[in-house]
């Protein structure tokens, strides 16, 4: 079925969705010497941890855009400023404060700013009503 998708799609949106599965692949990769706990699986995590952080983020009601940025921005997270995961805890905990630093909790929608259509920072929104 996602290779039918996949098929259906331009050209240029297969290319990319290709090229953003392949960076995920790395970037799991690289996490296996960073994961010490028993029955770990990066590549399955990484993926799992993506997916939850992305629907958190949609049901916050961030833009597409913002949600793009905060996945490329943990991609080119560098190795050293990942900790050592004892536990599947940890990794939720981390992957969760990367992805969703800021944003609210879902069912509450944040504020967007009118003349750029971005989010605006927390407390900002409060502080101006």
């Amino acid at each position: 079925l996602l290779a039918e998708r996949l098929l259906s799609v331009r050209e240029g949106w297969v290319g990319a969705v290709i090229e953003l599965v392949y960076k995920i692949d790395s970037f799991a990769s690289t996490l296996i010497s960073r994961t010490r706990f028993v029955g770990a699986n990066p590549h399955g995590l990484v993926w799992m941890e993506l997916a939850r952080g992305i629907r958190t983020l949609e049901r916050a009601g961030v833009g597409v855009s913002d949600v793009c940025r905060r996945v490329e921005a943990l991609l080119e997270t560098p190795l050293d400023e990942f900790p050592d995961f004892r536990s599947s805890e940890e990794w939720e905990g981390f992957f969760r404060a990367k992805l969703l630093g800021g944003t609210p909790a879902p069912g509450r929608r944040q504020p967007s700013d009118p003349g750029l259509g971005l989010p605006v920072p927390l407390g900002v929104a409060e502080a101006d009503s």
